[in-house]
């Protein structure tokens, strides 16, 4: 918060120059009187106390700004950590789900095997069923 508001606030050393009380003694070496003197320092006073008034109001505004900015930083925050949960929760998902897949191959794989060897079994030793059907079929 300093940082951002010396940023914004930062006052040249001559800026107030032009604010200075002019009047003749400055421009020609006349002594003033009291009541001159005490009238340049109220106008003077009275010019600052209104410069004052306005960088306040300044301050109040870049704090505000500064509190919104706060609460929509907090705001992204906070969808960052859900979208980290939501992401933690979907690899979970993924996980859980890759080793159902792994698992329902692996069953199929078994099925597929047992499937194959009783076909071979079938091949080899479907010729001696064919030879006796063959067999019978020729004593008839």
């Amino acid at each position: 918060m300093t940082t951002l508001f010396t940023q914004q606030c930062d006052i040249p050393n001559n800026q107030f120059a032009h604010l200075m009380p002019r009047t003749a003694a400055t421009t020609q070496n006349v002594p003033l009187s009291a009541a001159q003197l005490t009238n340049a320092a109220t106008e003077n006073n009275e010019h600052y106390i209104r410069e004052i008034e306005n960088l306040r109001k300044q301050v109040k505004a870049l704090q505000s700004k500064q509190e919104v900015l706060e609460v929509e930083k907090e705001e992204l925050v906070n969808q960052v950590s859900d979208l980290k949960a939501l992401m933690k929760r979907v690899a979970k998902e993924g996980e859980k789900n890759l080793q159902h897949v792994q698992h329902q191959n692996c069953l199929l794989q078994q099925r597929v095997s047992s499937l194959e060897s009783g076909l071979h079994f079938s091949f080899e030793f479907g010729q001696h069923f064919d030879q006796v059907c063959d067999y019978w079929q020729t004593l008839e």
